[in-house]
């Protein structure tokens, strides 16, 4: 594939995206919906939306299809240690990636914004982005820019190009979120390299999983993170911490490297 070819599905991927948004907020404006359930509708829309946008490029535009035994034989392969590994790099990957979140508190023009978190909205806004986030985002995401982009452009370029063009496009749907465009562009060429160490996909959407598990986990005790960082004043303690998340990472990393994959 050329890196234009994968610009232009990462285009018609966000376009797909917009119509379906406009669609159903349309229809969801136009029904007679009882406001206090709103927060239902919206949140169950932006899931269905996330599942549709993926579903149609993955096996209407690229006839993705696999069967239950085709899904049997990855699963059969998993390699518990190297299961662990994944776990360790994504951890240590959050740790060190948060100082990008952290900018706009380093150079003081934000202040972090107060949640009630007793609020039963809030619940319940957490819960449909944890399942939006945690369980259909790794498999969808995955497939698209993993399975498809980057093994297809692999085949036309090396690793470093396939790999970077990729990711930049798995940034780049992530917009506007501005902040955390570099971690993504970061995460996404560490899931093409478990890809290619692995040869089993369902490695990076395991690598996907654990680290949104961790950011949703992070965003429902943020009050309590944010607080604890702030305390430290972002002094040699909070850099150790970063070093420290660097260090686990490549560690995971080297291991995963040496490590023997079936």
């Amino acid at each position: 594939m050329s890196i234009l070819k994968a610009l232009l599905y990462t285009i018609l991927l966000f376009v797909i995206g917009v119509i379906l948004s406009i669609g159903f907020q349309s229809v969801i404006s136009i029904l007679d919906l009882n406001p206090e359930h709103l927060i239902h509708y919206n949140s169950v829309a932006r899931i269905l939306m996330k599942i549709l946008q993926y579903s149609i490029i993955l096996f209407l535009v690229f006839k993705l299809w696999f069967t239950p035994s085709d899904l049997l034989i990855k699963l059969k392969k998993i390699n518990w240690e190297t299961l662990l590994l994944i776990l360790i790099i994504s951890i240590g990957f959050e740790i060190f990636t948060k100082i990008f979140l952290d900018i706009k508190l380093l150079i003081n023009t934000y202040e972090p914004e107060t949640i009630n978190r007793s609020d039963y909205r809030f619940k319940y806004l957490w819960t449909y982005d944890l399942i939006r986030a945690v369980i259909f985002a790794p498999i969808l995401e995955e497939l698209f820019f993993r399975k498809i982009l980057f093994t297809r452009l692999l085949k036309k370029h090396s690793f470093g190009v396939s790999a970077i063009v990729s990711s930049v496009l798995f940034a780049l749907i992530h917009i506007p979120n501005w902040l955390n465009l570099f971690p993504i562009f970061l995460f996404g060429i560490i899931s093409c390299w478990i890809y290619v160490k692995t040869k089993n996909i369902l490695y990076p959407i395991l690598f996907h999983f654990a680290g949104n598990l961790i950011v949703s986990l992070s965003s429902f005790y943020s009050q309590q993170i944010s607080s604890f960082f702030q305390e430290l004043n972002y002094n040699w303690v909070y850099g150790l911490i970063l070093i420290f998340g660097v260090g686990i990472t490549l560690f995971g990393l080297r291991k995963l490297k040496k490590a023997p994959i079936d």
